[in-house]
């Protein structure tokens, strides 16, 4: 089964320390712009803590409390810890913590197209013991590859509808780069 423990320390190696960029949407609360810390933006702390935080409270978010985030907002919505292979669990984690328990669809839409033939239901509920079943028995080498190249793709979606993104794309293609599948 996927960890959750060697998902967060790649994780932690790709998220950098504060940033409070005007350009990136997840930074922002109630049109208040607060910033990310660790890879965890407002939002996320906001969803976690419900209440919102300062600019200073984010600032020393402490590593014990990202974990917390990034484990209830994120793993455990993709199920990771039983999901099989520790390569798929890593990018199904690193689509939603860049975009969102949204992303839970694609992760869906995906593995009925690897499967050819739609099984799963398409929703961002966070995923059930039967669908991530269903993830497991699909090849996963297949799955990793489709997720990783639809990934890549909805990064220059993202960028063709808001040209202001752009400064982001080679970062986000970086990221996706760290991700390599190992059996």
């Amino acid at each position: 089964m996927a960890s959750f423990e060697n998902a967060i320390v790649n994780t932690f190696k790709a998220e950098g320390g504060f940033q409070n960029d005007p350009n990136d949407n997840a930074n922002y609360i109630n049109g208040i712009l607060i910033g990310t810390n660790r890879g965890i933006s407002a939002q996320a702390y906001y969803h976690a803590f419900r209440h919102i935080p300062t600019v200073e409270q984010m600032k020393n978010l402490r590593v014990e409390d990202a974990k917390k985030i990034f484990k209830l907002n994120y793993w455990d919505k993709i199920g990771g810890d039983i999901i099989v292979n520790q390569s798929v669990a890593e990018l199904m984690f690193q689509f939603v913590i860049g975009s969102g328990t949204g992303q839970i669809s694609d992760l869906k839409d995906i593995a009925n197209i690897v499967n050819g033939v739609d099984v799963l239901i398409e929703n961002d509920y966070p995923f059930i013991k039967k669908e991530l079943d269903f993830i497991n028995s699909l090849p996963q080498q297949k799955y990793f590859n489709a997720l990783w190249k639809w990934r890549l793709n909805f990064y220059d979606i993202v960028v063709k509808r808001n040209p202001a993104k752009q400064k982001f794309l080679q970062g986000w293609k970086n990221r996706l780069n760290t991700h390599k599948f190992i059996p």
